[in-house]
């Protein structure tokens, strides 16, 4: 059979997902043909995900242009005309749309009842977290024919294999299907092994995924899977649901076995001359020591190449640091989110103190390694106190890098329900503007507008002394004369960065003299 996968990232984020590409590899070891629409490098709004973190001065720049990676300008009408023409050359069987983010999907409804014109007798298939989150939506949808739920490795190729041979599909289990005028919601199945997983094939991907940048150098990476799954339950994020749904159906928090992993590196390192590996694991840490320890020697000696990866405040200790610093990760993520109690605990049901963040953060800085955090604002009930609680505790901190994302109520978390209940959204709001783009929640106590402006002046407030925080609050202000006072201080913020980014690599440096890591990066 042939297979078209969509991917429909309107927001132009960057690297191959490895749940497409499992796919991919899956269907083409059992003798299908796949081919993969892509819409990442289409630039369909003024500014792309990487423009916006660039502009707020969440990331340093870095220049891709020089590898390639460039964006066409384009209109959606532009790309559905581009993927009839994709389809009519390979002439699929079966259309695969997956989307991962809730900002995606009236993306990938344009896409799809425009294809479903132009080849009215075309079967779809939709899946992909966005569409687990909200199922009844996408399966009531008059151009949509199966949904997966959950996990899909198992249940795509049944469903191939039993439509190639004209078998019953009505009970394949994770999958909605309908029939005769009316749904039937299968069960999902136990829980993979994730060692029967196969290398993930990013052949039907364009090469421009590989080039990403970290603290201002390019490099050609790829995102590798290690585990799979999150023990947390915070309200804005999908692991609630993915827990509830897989209850009783195995180990929600799996691994591959070291073995498998380290084999998998080596070949993606091989084949597409990777120089930076990325965990795409929620928490790395959450590896116990031996293990760990085992992990980072066979990781020395086979693999070499700098990674980075994330991980949770609980979980972190020296003795785990100082394994991985040696292994070569040069970047540790950590999630801050708040800095405040209340949204912490009662909003976000995130229960990480700020102590625990304090010192998981000194702990890592202290053996010289980067560490950047993630912060939300625009949350529900949130004041401009609580976002400077959030500023507070990344000025204590002070990781090396920071991210600063608006709350976005995707369908199905428990977050949403919230911002509901309160009137802070509508039901029928959409959107499309990716977490940093734009502030979502409507609320009395702050607008949208001193959300963007807390926004743009967020690493002002973390990095300059508190003297200045009038001055910076004047140029929260869109105006001629805040504008001549934001350069000025944006070079100053420059070289505050530019200083912070040299200690470390002093540090880092000194650290990797005395360390038997192979690292290659």
């Amino acid at each position: 059979m042939r297979v078209l996968f969509v991917y429909p990232n309107n927001m132009g984020y960057t690297r191959i997902p490895p749940g497409i590409s499992i796919l991919v590899s899956i269907l083409k070891k059992n003798g299908h043909e796949v081919k993969v629409f892509d819409t990442s490098f289409y630039k369909l709004f003024s500014e792309n995900d990487d423009d916006i973190r660039t502009k707020t001065h969440q990331v340093r720049f870095a220049d891709l242009n020089q590898y390639g990676v460039t964006y066409q300008a384009a209109s959606v009408q532009d790309v559905l005309a581009d993927c009839t023409r994709v389809i009519k050359g390979f002439n699929p069987d079966l259309i695969a749309f997956s989307v991962m983010t809730e900002d995606c999907a009236d993306f990938s409804q344009f896409l799809a009842a425009g294809i479903r014109k132009a080849y009215p007798k075309m079967p779809f298939i939709f899946g992909g977290i966005a569409v687990t989150m909200s199922p009844e939506e996408y399966i009531a949808h008059p151009f949509v024919d199966v949904i997966n739920i959950g996990e899909g490795e198992d249940s795509l190729l049944e469903f191939i294999t039993k439509s190639e041979k004209e078998e019953d599909i009505s009970g394949i289990k994770n999958m909605w299907i309908k029939r005769d005028g009316q749904i039937i919601k299968n069960e999902v199945r136990p829980l993979k092994d994730l060692n029967e997983i196969p290398i993930p094939d990013f052949d039907e991907f364009s090469e421009k995924h590989f080039y990403r940048p970290i603290d201002g150098v390019v490099y050609r990476m790829a995102m590798v899977e290690f585990t799979r799954g999150c023990p947390r339950r915070c309200t804005y994020c999908n692991n609630h649901v993915l827990q509830n749904l897989y209850q009783g159906k195995g180990a929600y928090i799996r691994r591959k076995s070291i073995e498998r992993v380290m084999q998998e590196m080596e070949f993606l390192k091989k084949k597409h001359n990777l120089t930076m590996i990325f965990f795409v694991d929620d928490d790395f840490t959450l590896l116990p020591l031996e293990e760990m320890r085992e992990f980072t020697d066979q990781y020395k000696e086979r693999i070499g190449l700098p990674f980075v990866i994330q991980v949770a405040a609980p979980t972190i200790s020296r003795e785990k640091v100082v394994l991985l610093r040696d292994a070569g990760c040069v970047t540790f993520c950590m999630s801050i989110e708040s800095g405040n109690d209340f949204i912490k605990n009662k909003v976000f049901d995130r229960y990480i103190s700020n102590d625990q963040l304090v010192k998981a953060f000194a702990t890592i800085k202290a053996e010289g390694v980067r560490v950047s955090s993630t912060n939300i604002i625009g949350n529900p009930f949130e004041t401009r106190k609580m976002v400077f609680d959030t500023i507070e505790m990344n000025k204590k901190t002070q990781p090396d890098g920071l991210s600063n994302c608006f709350l976005v109520p995707y369908k199905g978390t428990r977050i949403r329900e919230m911002a509901l209940k309160e009137k802070f959204i509508r039901s029928d709001m959409k959107l499309g503007h990716g977490t940093r783009g734009e502030p979502i929640l409507d609320m009395p106590q702050i607008s949208k507008n001193e959300l963007k402006a807390l926004q743009k002046m967020f690493p002002f407030y973390v990095r300059l002394p508190r003297v200045f925080f009038p001055v910076i609050r004047f140029c929260e202000k869109d105006n001629i004369f805040s504008g001549w006072v934001l350069k000025i201080l944006s070079l100053w913020l420059a070289s505050i960065e530019e200083s912070i980014r040299n200690k470390r690599l002093k540090r880092y440096n000194m650290f990797m003299k005395h360390s038997p890591s192979s690292l290659n990066g």
